[in-house]
């Protein structure tokens, strides 16, 4: 038995470093496997098992799983917070700290779209709204009443019409644009605003990369079939790549720190996760500061953090956290406080 389970252990920890070398390759290059990615939380919670399996009975195999979750440490961070660990300073030696969220608030309807939210969601802030929200998937009409709350509100993509990407501020917006992708099947434009924070000019974005479309119930995704599912799969990392180059090329010619918030579509293992995290100098909000897996869409079957915000290495960052809200949209709002 012995033998058998220290076998499954082996071609776990081959498949593990196969899927960790996948995610540095782009998809339009090796699209046919990328979504090994997505099995990323799975293989190294699977490896966490082994490991204290044979410890617990002093036995040497354990450091096949050991070695390998140690060489992935930052995989390990980027998967469960562990905040209490870590210690920041008194908010009283740094610059004021802003609180920022994003939030795919899937128009300010419930999941089953029968219930449209967004008064109960100023009402749940009430006198806490964020400083700056990064909000994805919103009707004009939601920002609108958001407007009562923030005076200031970038544009609003032309022709959109089932949604778009905003940022409402209580910092004025000294300059704003849209950033285009050349195929709109691949969803909505990208949103940018330069704040003017005290002494300070951060850029923000909001952005939304290509979704998948699919159900979160078993019996549709039964339904699809596994190869029209592994197709839109590789269609989906396709365009998300080209998203990402665009938006790193935007970055690049930025005069200014730069914060993204927005819905990846895709975890913290991805391709495209890298692509972003690398395009300037920054630190994960949720690495920094978050306690837990930090699930950030509704799904039932596995805690799954698809939704980010990056800062730059210089801000200090006090906390990460999700707000939970399983009757609003089917994406939780994300929230971190930051000092620049």
């Amino acid at each position: 038995m012995k033998r058998i389970l220290f076998l499954l252990n082996s071609i776990l920890v081959f498949v593990s470093l196969c899927s960790w070398g996948i995610s540095y390759i782009p998809p339009t290059k090796l699209h046919f496997i990328n979504y090994c990615t997505l099995l990323m939380p799975a293989l190294l919670l699977t490896n966490v098992f082994f490991a204290l399996y044979w410890l617990l009975q002093l036995n040497k195999k354990c450091l096949l799983s050991i070695v390998f979750l140690l060489l992935s440490a930052n995989s390990l961070s980027r998967l469960y917070g562990i905040g209490f660990f870590k210690t920041v300073p008194s908010v009283s030696v740094v610059k004021k700290p802003i609180s920022i969220m994003s939030y795919n608030s899937r128009h300010f309807s419930s999941a089953d779209e029968h219930t449209v939210f967004y008064k109960e969601f100023i009402d749940a802030y009430k006198g806490n709204l964020p400083d700056v929200l990064m909000v994805q998937e919103t009707l004009i009409s939601a920002i609108k009443k958001l407007n009562k709350a923030y005076p200031y509100v970038s544009i609003k993509a032309e022709g959109a019409k089932q949604g778009s990407n905003f940022i409402v501020s209580k910092y004025p917006i000294v300059n704003q644009g849209l950033i285009r992708w050349d195929d709109r099947l691949m969803g909505r434009d990208a949103a940018f605003a330069d704040l003017k924070i005290e002494n300070d000019t951060i850029r923000f974005y909001s952005i939304h990369l290509s979704s998948y479309k699919f159900s979160k119930k078993a019996e549709e995704l039964q339904k699809r079939g596994g190869k029209s599912i592994l197709k839109r799969f590789s269609k989906v990392f396709k365009y998300q790549q080209k998203q990402v180059e665009k938006i790193k090329a935007h970055i690049k010619q930025c005069p200014y720190p730069v914060v993204i918030g927005g819905d990846f579509n895709n975890n913290a293992f991805s391709y495209v996760y890298k692509e972003l995290f690398n395009a300037s100098d920054f630190k994960d909000t949720f690495v920094a500061a978050a306690n837990g897996f930090g699930a950030t869409y509704d799904f039932s079957y596995f805690p799954t953090r698809i939704d980010f915000i990056f800062v730059p290495t210089s801000a200090q960052v006090f906390y990460h956290k999700i707000d939970t809200h399983k009757a609003w949209s089917d994406h939780f709002p994300i929230t971190a406080k930051v000092s620049f």
